[in-house]
């Protein structure tokens, strides 16, 4: 029923003492809105005839007025009252207390929270009653709507808010649905979790009740949760991130519906592994193509940043249905180009075969995704010398072996294998190659092809038993980083040698190398007549794999030439800073003349490579390995064993998720730190390698200090977050010269940085706290501008407390000073706010045998309905005594005693 209806029915059949109460005015339109039609005919219906006063009541004004007419004196209660207005003296208002001003308090509906007060100051922290048009309500997006309940808390008593009014209202509004209805489960879905606010804050409440009416109550809901669950990271619910915020319900939405058919259809946890807010976008026009996908395929899908979704759209649309079937020997074909399956798909047979067999061994694990979408493996398998066919993703290495028969069979000349090509992430003694993961994508089998291991060694004897040996192409190559590479256990070289010297040294690490060879030397020593390539280095893709002109698989980075190189060679030409130390530690092992060691091929490859560098930007870190091996390490394996966690410390510096100063610090071998500083920083080039490189390096040469400050000046790092992110920036090696670094005035902004980053740490330094104190003196104990715009996410009153110049706030209470909230409900509905109810939203059940329900937070008030022990119902506030709890009945709001309920 509207509420304007029921108003007129209140004036014109109520006795007359509910014309001068106004409790018993809202009493009677409360009870008739949560009534049926039949029950409100008879409640709204006097038995008796109305009575009309032959005196109108007094107004508002006039009882003001005869309230005041009494002698007045100071302000009851005037100490606290002035310590919450501050500067402003109180004293001179008055008040009338008792007597007349308390009868027209009484008259005016008052609850006794506020006196009535002259000297024009207004004590009381009521509002007018704010209660707009629906329109205006409907307009409000999610954030504003929420502002808006929190303060104005009965909201839903706003008659605006019924839908309908006049007569049709009266008779049959209450079949239709209540307005408020709507707006309380927004209210409540906004309030249930902190990121339902935060994700939907900028969606309009009237579009998603557009979006409502359109989808239903139940899709509705469904995706706007998991939107926002999405948004808003739910730690209970594993869901792709959302990085934005959409302002469109239609959006938000479509994306919710999205997310849940990903949850409930490909997994939560895998999808949260695998796609990105970008990829989620993406892959919309194609999201049922992907799920069947996944579920006819079974793909292994566990590399992360969206990287799956980026090669599944490069896919053409039907891929999968096209390719199952015929191409059966293949498990992931969002792997691959389009072009390269294309080409297997239209050459299944080889009759007669005339063509040589190539055959492509590829990995099932790839979590990095370097082997997707390869160009250059296309070119392998499209190569028109050719005849090439590929087993990818085996989920062992026995099951890779029973294919190897007939491939042979049905594709070979003579039933013959020419050349194969084995592709997975490599090490220097194995190859990833089979594999399998759970519906997380986490990998739960993992079979690498490694060296002296049987399985390995029972799969390449078959292997090179099919192969044909008088084929121009005989040839295996390891596309896997590092497996021409040395790894050597120094350990154990130094376990075994007869004794410490170098020649024993060296004896022992050649016998090393004969028993642990590196993945291609173990291979090619099954079979002298079948050459073997591999990597003498991390490669990070770009390989050639093939030579267009002859058919040939081989090996050639467009950064790395010589990849493919081995031992001297690679010392020579090799541009891997990792992979060329390896070539020299066991080029020393099988080559080096310790007695001249100026006068043996292994000291002349590192004399060439230095007397002819490299234009590459990593060549100054091989130059700083290979000098020290020269002057210092060219008799100590352990010396030169080193400088393979200097180089990859030193390598590494230029990705900023891997710039670890510790790192660098720890790798660089005790006495070597300037010298290899010295040759390495002209590969420097980010700033955050600077501001690492320099860091360490003034650890050992205080002369270094300004260098250090000059790169903490670069604009790349404009607040506390960038280095806080990161590890370039490590603090606990920055501490001990932090007095020296902020006396360097030449560099104002790292200065302040760098302050700031030792009292945020909780660090304490005298000159550091002296800076800051002097800067927030000299701003009225607030830090200047300068300051704070570097502070990033670190609030300003954290320094300032940390520093002393401000006081921490109890964790027990607010401070005194803290202004009060404004009231934020109209219990006697005159108008205007009266009291204050902190805003909740849960579920609350009856605690004792009977509790009532009141129209206001008053036990001596009407009793609107008296609910049984566990009867549920909403909270909508907690009063600020927490004595009573608003709640939602009929769509409207009332009150229970809060020691009878609990929450649900």
């Amino acid at each position: 029923m509207n509420r304007s209806h029921q108003k007129s029915l209140a004036r014109l059949h109520a006795p007359s003492e509910r014309q001068t109460t106004p409790l018993g005015q809202v009493q009677l339109r409360r009870e008739l809105s949560g009534m049926t039609y039949s029950e409100q005919v008879a409640r709204a219906t006097p038995p008796y005839p109305v009575m009309l006063s032959a005196q109108p009541p007094p107004s508002a004004h006039q009882t003001a007025a005869e309230g005041l007419s009494g002698s007045s004196g100071p302000l009851p209660h005037l100490g606290p009252i002035q310590q919450s207005f501050g500067g402003h003296d109180v004293s001179p208002a008055q008040a009338q207390v008792g007597g007349k001003a308390a009868e027209a308090n009484k008259l005016l509906g008052s609850n006794g929270q506020r006196s009535s007060v002259s000297g024009g100051i207004q004590l009381a922290r009521e509002q007018p009653t704010s209660y707009p048009s629906k329109s205006v309500i409907m307009a409000k997006t999610c954030e504003e709507f929420v502002t808006y309940t929190e303060q104005q808390l009965d909201w839903a008593n706003n008659p605006a808010l019924n839908p309908n009014s006049g007569f049709i209202g009266f008779f049959f509004g209450w079949m239709l649905e209540d307005e408020r209805k709507k707006l309380w489960a927004y209210l409540r879905f906004l309030r249930e979790k902190d990121f339902h606010r935060t994700s939907c804050g900028e969606l309009k409440i009237s579009d998603l009740e557009s979006q409502r009416l359109s989808l239903g109550d139940s899709p509705f809901w469904s995706q706007l949760a998991t939107y926002a669950a999405a948004r808003g990271g739910d730690s209970s619910r594993p869901l792709p991130k959302l990085d934005v915020n959409f302002s469109a319900a239609r959006d938000a939405l479509r994306v919710g519906k999205d997310v849940q058919q990903l949850e409930t259809k490909v997994g939560g946890d895998l999808s949260k592994r695998i796609f990105t807010h970008a990829e989620i976008l993406n892959i919309h026009s194609r999201l049922q193509e992907f799920i069947d996908y996944v579920v006819s395929c079974n793909p292994l899908l566990h590399a992360g940043d969206g990287k799956e979704i980026v090669s599944f759209r490069q896919m053409q649309v039907g891929f999968a249905a096209k390719y199952k079937k015929p191409l059966n020997t293949i498990r992931n074909f969002h792997r691959f180009t389009n072009a390269a399956l294309d080409h297997l798909y239209n050459h299944p047979q080889n009759p007669k075969p005339q063509k040589p067999f190539t055959l492509v061994l590829h990995t099932a694990l790839d979590e990095s995704a370097a082997f997707h979408q390869d160009a250059n493996l296309e070119k392998v398998i499209t190569d028109s010398h050719n005849f090439t066919w590929m087993v990818e993703g085996p989920k062992s290495i026995g099951d890779a072996k029973s294919l190897l028969q007939p491939m042979a069979t049905q594709y070979g000349k003579d039933g013959k294998i020419d050349q194969v090509l084995i592709a997975g992430h490599g090490s220097p003694t194995s190859v990833e190659f089979a594999g399998d993961t759970d519906a997380s994508g986490n990998v739960t089998t993992k079979q690498s092809l490694e060296v002296n291991q049987k399985d390995t060694e029972q799969f390449f004897k078959e292997l090179i038993g099919l192969m044909d040996v008088k084929s121009a192409n005989r040839r295996i190559v390891l596309d896997a980083c590092l497996t021409g590479a040395t790894e050597l256990d120094l350990a154990e070289i130094q376990k075994t040698s007869k004794s410490s010297k170098p020649g024993a040294i060296q004896a022992a690490a050649k016998k090393y190398l004969k028993t642990h060879p590196n993945m291609v030397s173990w291979v090619d020593s099954m079979s002298k007549d079948i050459d073997v390539f591999g990597a003498s280095a991390a490669t990070t893709g770009g390989l050639t794999m093939i030579d267009q002109k002859s058919g040939k698989l081989e090996l050639n980075a467009s950064d790395d030439p010589a990849v493919m190189k081995r031992q001297l060679d690679y010392i020579k030409e090799g541009q891997e800073p990792i992979g060329v130390v390896s070539a020299t530690i066991e080029g020393w092992s099988l080559k080096a003349n310790l007695k001249n060691p100026k006068k043996c091929p292994w000291m002349a490859a590192i004399d060439y490579r230095l007397a002819h560098p490299r234009a590459d930007w990593r060549e100054p870190i091989i130059t700083a390995a290979l000098n020290r091996i020269k002057t210092k390490y060219s008799n100590n394996l352990s010396g030169m064993q080193a400088m393979i966690g200097a180089v990859s410390a030193l390598y590494f510096m230029e990705w900023v998720d891997k710039c670890n100063a510790s790192w660098v610090n720890n790798a660089l071998p005790s006495g070597d730190e300037k010298a290899m500083l010295t040759d390495a920083n002209a590969a420097w080039s980010q700033p955050f390698t600077y501001l690492a490189g320099y860091l360490v390096w003034m650890l050992y040469d205080s002369a270094k200090y300004s260098d250090f400050m000059w790169a903490l000046q670069d604009p790349y790092f404009n607040d506390l977050d960038k280095l806080k992110k990161y590890q370039y920036f490590d603090l606990s090696l920055v501490l001990p010269h932090v007095s020296a670094l902020v006396k360097i005035k030449t560099y104002p902004k790292a200065r302040r940085l760098l302050c700031l980053a030792v009292i945020d740490a909780g660090k304490t330094n005298i000159d550091v706290e002296t800076i800051l104190k002097k800067a927030a003196t000299k701003n009225k104990n607030r830090l200047p501008k300068y300051y704070t715009s570097l502070l990033g996410t670190t609030s300003e009153d954290q320094i300032l407390i940390a520093l002393g110049l401000k006081k921490a706030p109890s964790s027990s209470s607010a401070p005194s000073s803290a202004p009060l909230p404004d009231y934020n409900v109209d219990t006697d509905e005159s108008g205007k706010t009266d009291t204050y109810f902190e805003p909740v939203s849960y579920q609350v059940k009856v605690t004792v045998k009977e509790a009532d329900i009141k129209e206001s937070p008053d036990s001596k008030s009407k009793t609107i309905k008296t609910l049984k022990q566990d009867h549920k119902l909403w909270a909508a506030g907690l009063s600020e005594d927490h004595k009573w709890t608003a709640v939602e009945l009929h769509n409207s709001l009332y009150y229970i005693d809060s020691t009878k309920v609990g929450k649900a």
